[in-house]
């Protein structure tokens, strides 16, 4: 038997889980000084982190493009986790283009969102100042 009352806590467990993934993501995008937009309909378990268009965001066209002719995006992950210790994913193992990353939301800790944030800007820094 399914009643209101089971709908309404069903309704507040998935709002607080959405706020918690909204702010996880909105830390993360902070480190680049970005707002990112979440439709109201998105999960937000996962994001696809597009380097090249941070890149492009923080440094400009010529960094951004760059990063992309200079290295291939697997050295920037080995970059990332050697140098910073952050492990994420290739976002083409989930249908995604080259250059996007996938991290998942659902895990962590938000502070830990700040730190993986910081660190890749930290890594995209790296790669792009012989340019800057």
């Amino acid at each position: 038997y399914y009643d209101i009352a089971d709908r309404k806590s069903e309704m507040k467990y998935r709002n607080s889980i959405k706020r918690i993934l909204k702010g996880r993501l909105t830390t993360l995008y902070k480190q680049f000084d970005m707002h990112i937009n979440i439709p109201p309909t998105s999960t937000q378990y996962y994001n696809l982190i597009d380097i090249p268009g941070i890149t492009r965001h923080m440094y400009g066209d010529k960094a951004a493009d760059y990063i992309v002719s200079q290295y291939e995006y697997l050295e920037f992950l080995f970059h990332l986790v050697s140098k910073y210790h952050t492990i994420l994913l290739p976002g083409s193992g989930f249908g995604a283009t080259p250059w996007r990353l996938r991290i998942s939301l659902a895990n962590l800790e938000e502070k830990d969102y700040r730190e993986i944030g910081m660190n890749l800007r930290k890594a995209i820094g790296d790669l792009v100042a012989p340019v800057l």
